[in-house]
């Protein structure tokens, strides 16, 4: 009787185990079959680096950075740490900087937990933990910085708004030279009252630059060229008689002198050089601008042929300017930029070809007749700017402008030159002993390219 409660127990314990086993057995293999399949793509949320172990103190492999698609094949058993693949490397990220990650992958690592795990070695040698973090989250700072899309960079990469640039360009230009004077006695000869208003020219420009950058620090060395010419001007004089009828004969009537228009041609230069220095400025994801202070030597000629008829020196005018130079631009590709600059030529040298010369102070000037030392004076200023086009990385289409206009002031007591080539000999024959009032000369380029 005994022996058959005893086998009546074994199999009712039997019939209890099996289905237990059984149920043990599928959580088991579910499990297994969330860790070790591949599963869909899952997507990164944050600035990271896969590991070799699911720990902070796995060996980092590569770097993954926000909106990276990868695939998914398995948590790891505490469900906190995630199995992916970037390329052909596999490595483990944070399940907290992942987007879906599937929740019954992360329920059944969870479930199948050794409960013999350590969790100790997760955190040991927390010093090297966070040398390693350091390093990986230091290098994409400046990226972060940046537009989406396009790091700010220079031209050749690096920091925004550096590097070297180089512009070659064609295009038109206008020129203006005006002479205006008086004299003591009231003489008016005739080519002492002329104007070159607004007169074509072809034109060709250069320019080439380097800016160094060191963090909002900027400094620059640049220089440019600009060349007009190639065109006849028409030099316009007004009717005059000049002494003739004093020089006439009593009871002759002076011939009238017709209105003339002298043909020449003539070519002007713009030469500039400079350096700058001041701020980069940052405006918000989508655009960039430097403001640096500008100064350099500024250089303008002005080159008529000669023309026996209609003299008009050849000068040379060359003095420092200072002023400001900003430059503006998008970090999109195509992208737009816009470069201004500007300065005042505060004082200058005036050359002028000897025996033709507006004003010269002599010393053999008639008693009493005053010649001062600095006999004249220069100043002028520049202007301009250049509207671009980024079609492609580092290379720009512009369409510029600049105008250049100088000006001379002669002193009082001064004696002109080119008095001997007036039409009138009685005019001649007084040149060397008239002296001016006062006389201006400006003289204005200006180039579209």
């Amino acid at each position: 009787m005994r022996s058959l409660r005893t086998l009546a127990a074994l199999l009712l314990t039997a019939l209890l185990w099996v289905p237990s086993a059984a149920e043990a057995a599928k959580k088991t293999k579910k499990a297994t079959a969330g860790r070790g399949a591949a599963g869909p793509r899952v997507v990164v949320t944050a600035k990271s680096v896969l590991r070799a172990e699911p720990s902070q103190s796995g060996k980092a492999l590569v770097k993954v950075k926000p909106r990276d698609r990868l695939p998914f094949v398995q948590v790891s058993p505490d469900g906190k740490w995630a199995q992916v693949k970037k390329g052909k490397v596999a490595g483990w990220i944070s399940v907290d900087e992942l987007d879906g990650v599937p929740s019954d992958a992360i329920a059944a690592g969870n479930q199948v937990q050794a409960p013999t795990q350590q969790p100790a070695q997760v955190e040991t040698k927390p010093v090297v933990v966070e040398k390693v973090v350091e390093k990986v989250v230091e290098k994409p700072v400046v990226v972060e910085k940046s537009a989406p899309g396009r790091p700010a960079q220079g031209f050749w990469g690096g920091t925004p708004l550096t590097g070297p640039s180089f512009a070659v360009a064609g295009g038109a230009a206008l020129l203006s030279s005006r002479f205006d004077s008086q004299f003591r006695s009231g003489l008016d000869p005739e080519l002492f009252k002329y104007s070159v208003d607004f007169l074509p020219a072809v034109a060709v420009a250069a320019r080439i630059g380097y800016t160094f950058g060191y963090k909002a620090l900027r400094v620059g060395i640049d220089g440019a060229y600009r060349f007009a010419g190639g065109a006849s001007i028409v030099v316009k004089l007004p009717e005059k008689d000049g002494l003739q009828p004093a020089m006439a004969p009593p009871g002759v009537t002076p011939p009238v002198l017709p209105f003339q228009r002298q043909t020449m041609a003539v070519t002007a230069h713009d030469a500039d050089g400079g350096v700058s220095i001041g701020a980069y400025f940052g405006l918000g994801r989508r655009a960039e601008m430097s403001v640096r202070a500008r100064g350099g030597l500024q250089l303008q000629a002005f080159l008529p042929d000669f023309n026996p008829s209609t003299v008009l020196p050849k000068e040379l005018l060359y003095g420092p300017f200072a002023g400001a130079l900003v430059e503006l631009q998008t970090r999109s590709v195509v992208g737009f930029g816009l470069r201004l600059e500007g300065a005042y030529i505060p004082f200058a040298v005036r050359q002028q070809n000897p025996g033709a010369r507006d004003a010269i102070c002599l010393s053999n000037a008639p008693p009493g007749t005053p010649c001062l030392d600095s006999p004249e004076s220069s100043a002028g200023f520049h202007a301009g700017g250049a509207l671009a086009l980024r079609v492609i990385r580092g290379f720009d289409v512009e369409l510029g402008y600049r105008m250049l206009w100088t000006w001379t002031t002669y002193a009082a007591g001064t004696i002109s030159e080119r008095l001997r080539f007036d039409r009138d000999d009685e005019i001649k024959r007084r040149a060397p002993n008239e002296v001016l009032d006062s006389a201006r000369r400006d003289t204005m380029q200006q180039t579209l390219y």
